[in-house]
């Protein structure tokens, strides 16, 4: 039984299929290039007047607006140019006619879906091989929808949705446990950091911190110094022994921040590590009897430590000494704050030929003179 199609009237189309005339206003059609067979269909996927479609030898179409005589196809592609020419309604789409150099005249060229040839129609504001017009070169299609289709092209290097946080990793004393001499060596520095071993987890921006001495002026300083991790989109466990293996001076973009302390010659540190929110003193008190015994008077004692977040360095005053930290036997008075990340400062370095000096007077008169033997 063949099927007529009539064009009535603009957007007006009869379906003659034995004996019944259909009219519809939401169609959709596809073609079969490899059987040469058309199925109608409605938007929803329903199939209308035959479930199995129909060869395209049995399809007659009819421009009742001209002529009217009865035109016949030889295959699927020549029909649905004629079809997308007569204004078909299921080539509409918002009131407007798919162009028809959306089908091409070639089948060659048409978009073969699966094993089966099947051809396809695009719908309005797709190209022919049925992705979204326009784009600029560099640009990927973005799926929009997580219920339908719909794609729209944007630019590659698109902006993160959130901002990472950022997770610190420090080292504490590794690397300066690990000083041969008054210098930490690079060699010694990223040693010390792969036998510690960290560990990059995934949505945090990795910055490493480690300590160092250097040697500045003929003195020797502790320094802070901070890492971006350049393989931070590699997740897991890196050092020694561990899954992604041990680090090199190659992994590491070197930061700004360097606070400055100058180790006096007989000094010793003591890392607390993180402490919470408490304050130090309260968290000295709060260690055994003899946990640590500051009984030099002439040595200079520091205990570093992390507090909400942020690295401080305490230095205990001279005047508390001997100390032995117990059960509340230590006050803040007891401790000067000498460097905070939290309210970092720049720091002048003093250069081979620059002496830095600071007089401190209650009350300054009169004249003063610095007698320098160079």
């Amino acid at each position: 039984m063949a099927l007529e199609i009539r064009k009535k009237a603009v957007k007006n189309f009869e379906h003659i299929y034995n004996n019944y005339k259909l009219t519809f206003s939401d169609l959709r059609i596809a073609f079969n290039g490899t059987t040469q067979n058309v199925l109608i269909t409605r938007e929803n996927g329903a199939f209308v007047i035959k479930r199995e479609g129909f060869n395209v030898t049995e399809i007659s179409v009819y421009d009742d607006t001209g002529a009217g005589t009865e035109e016949t196809f030889v295959n699927v592609t020549v029909l649905a140019n004629r079809l997308i020419e007569l204004g078909y309604i299921a080539f509409y789409e918002d009131g407007d006619i798919v162009p028809s150099e959306f089908i091409s005249s070639d089948a060659s060229n048409a978009l073969v879906i699966g094993t089966d040839g099947l051809l396809f129609v695009p719908p309005a504001g797709a190209a022919t091989n049925g992705l979204p017009v326009g784009g600029t070169t560099g640009q990927i299609l973005k799926k929009q929808s997580a219920t339908d289709f719909d794609a729209d092209w944007e630019d590659e290097n698109l902006a993160p949705s959130t901002t990472p946080a950022t997770n610190k990793i420090t080292f504490g004393l590794a690397a300066i446990n690990n000083t041969s001499g008054d210098i930490t060596s690079v060699n010694e520095m990223i040693a010390a950091m792969n036998t510690v071993g960290f560990t990059i987890t995934a949505g945090y921006l990795s910055v490493l911190e480690v300590q160092v001495y250097r040697n500045i002026n003929g003195e020797k300083w502790r320094v802070f110094l901070r890492y971006l991790f350049k393989n931070n989109n590699i997740t897991g466990t890196w050092g020694t022994g561990s899954t992604n293996g041990e680090i090199n001076i190659n992994h590491l973009i070197e930061l700004t921040w360097r606070p400055f302390i100058r180790v006096e010659t007989d000094a010793e540190y003591n890392d607390l590590g993180d402490i919470g929110a408490s304050t130090i003193e309260d968290y000295l008190n709060g260690l055994p009897t003899g946990t640590y015994t500051l009984n030099n008077l002439t040595k200079d004692y520091y205990f570093t430590c992390k507090i909400n977040g942020q690295d401080q360095v305490y230095q205990v005053k001279n005047a508390s000494l001997p100390l032995t930290i117990s059960d509340d036997t230590v006050t803040g008075a007891d401790f000067d704050l000498v460097a905070s990340s939290d309210t970092p400062e720049a720091q002048e370095i003093p250069t081979e030929n620059q002496i830095k000096a600071k007089i401190v007077e209650a009350t300054v008169s009169g004249t003063y003179e610095l007698d320098i033997d160079t």
